[in-house]
């Protein structure tokens, strides 16, 4: 009964046995379709997903980073749409990263961005995805991705230090406009709040012209 597998998995969950728990739940699933009981069925997915998460998280913390961040990759694959498909994502980036698999942990934010654009994560994730560029040295899209952050959001306080690396970045690379421009967006978001930040800038933008 409906009941017995309940409670069954209640003890999976108190036991924290998540890979018993998903196990059950598939067994359950193909007993229980939508269509015989839509209620049972709509729990069970529930159910699976915070399982598959919870294994995840309990990987991570035993710090075997590749095995999590895999983990937490396939969760996002295969449950797109549950509601923490943006942490699962955040997880999975930040894993890779300290695996220093880069590229990988770009591709998750990236996922994260595009797939869950409404998610509070996101501005880490734009921001994150700049310094992962910066630390590949590719200084122009390292550029390209801290303007970006500052013009979406400018309130934030690593705005400031985004448009301070692309200037650097855009100096560095001989685009002067560029590197002015940025240099005085800092300027207008500095304002009158630090007067020594903002005449060290200016002097900076004097130095180019």
């Amino acid at each position: 009964s409906i009941i017995a597998a309940n409670l069954l998995l209640d003890t999976y969950n108190l036991q924290k046995d998540f890979t018993a728990m998903n196990a059950q739940v598939d067994t359950f699933l193909r007993l229980y379709q939508r269509d015989r009981d839509p209620t049972f069925y709509a729990l069970l997915v529930k159910l699976r997903q915070q399982a598959s998460f919870k294994k995840c998280t309990g990987i991570e913390a035993t710090k075997r980073w590749l095995d999590a961040a895999k983990c937490f990759r396939r969760y996002a694959k295969e449950s797109p749409s549950s509601k923490s498909l943006d942490k699962a994502l955040y997880n999975a980036a930040l894993n890779y990263e300290r695996e220093k698999q880069i590229d990988q942990a770009i591709k998750m934010r990236m996922a994260l961005v595009n797939n869950v654009s409404d998610s509070e994560l996101v501005p880490k994730a734009l921001f994150q995805i700049a310094g992962n560029l910066h630390a590949l040295a590719t200084y122009s899209k390292a550029s390209d991705a801290y303007e970006f952050y500052a013009s979406q959001f400018p309130k934030k306080p690593e705005a400031k230090q985004s448009l301070q690396n692309a200037a650097v970045f855009r100096e560095g690379l001989g685009q002067l406009d560029a590197a002015i421009k940025n240099y005085k967006a800092y300027i207008k978001l500095v304002g009158t709040k630090d007067k020594k930040k903002a005449a060290k800038v200016f002097f900076q933008i004097g130095g180019i012209y």
